[in-house]
This record gives C-alpha cells, sequence and structure tokens, in this order.
C-alpha cells in the first residue's frame, strides 16, 4: 500500500435485488457509511415511492488511506421507517478510488 497516495470515497448506491414487483425502498428513512467513527457518505433523504435505488451523498475529498492502514472497519447503517413486514434483500455498491504515485 505504500505506493497508493490516496484513497477515497467516490460513490456510493443502495439497490433492491428483490423482484421488480416488491423492488421499492421508499421504506428506507436513512443510511450512514463511516470509516473510523468518521462518516464518509450518508442519504440526503428518503427515496421516492417506488424507487428501486439511490445515491448516497459521499464525503469524496475525506482521505481514507490513514484509516485503512490502522485496520479501521467500514461500516454501513440503513434505517427503516416503517420497518418491511418481510424480509428485504438490499445491495450496498461502493466506488472506491486509489491514486499511485
Amino acid at each position: 500500500m505504500s505506493k497508493i497516495s490516496s484513497i477515497t470515497l467516490k460513490a456510493a448506491r443502495i439497490e433492491a435485488t428483490d423482484p421488480v414487483e416488491s423492488g421499492d425502498i421508499s421504506f428506507i428513512s436513512g443510511a450512514t457509511i463511516t470509516i473510523g467513527g468518521s462518516q464518509i457518505a450518508m442519504l440526503p433523504s428518503p427515496p421516492a415511492a417506488g424507487q428501486r435505488s439511490v445515491q448516497l451523498q459521499v464525503n469524496s475529498t475525506k482521505e481514507l488511506k490513514p484509516f485503512i492502514q490502522n485496520g479501521s472497519t467500514l461500516s454501513a447503517t440503513i434505517n427503516y421507517s416503517p420497518t418491511p413486514i418481510t424480509a428485504r434483500s438490499l445491495q450496498l455498491t461502493l466506488t472506491i478510488h486509489g491514486s499511485l504515485f
């Protein structure tokens, strides 16, 4: 990792992986992604009814390399309101950018 000069989060997306007819994610009321206690992405507002995916607002200026080097854990928290009656399948996709010297 010594040749990597920078690591940043460029994008984060939550999407339903359920069949199309049950793919509405409007039950998500909030989401945050943190690393080492620092917030690096958040859901700016709940998704609209019928929406199957949502982009999170990313702090793309936050340098992640020191956190990764010291073994910090990347965590994602998703809040629901109301909680879905049946279990739902969601996928979180992170786009990470690394720069070399």
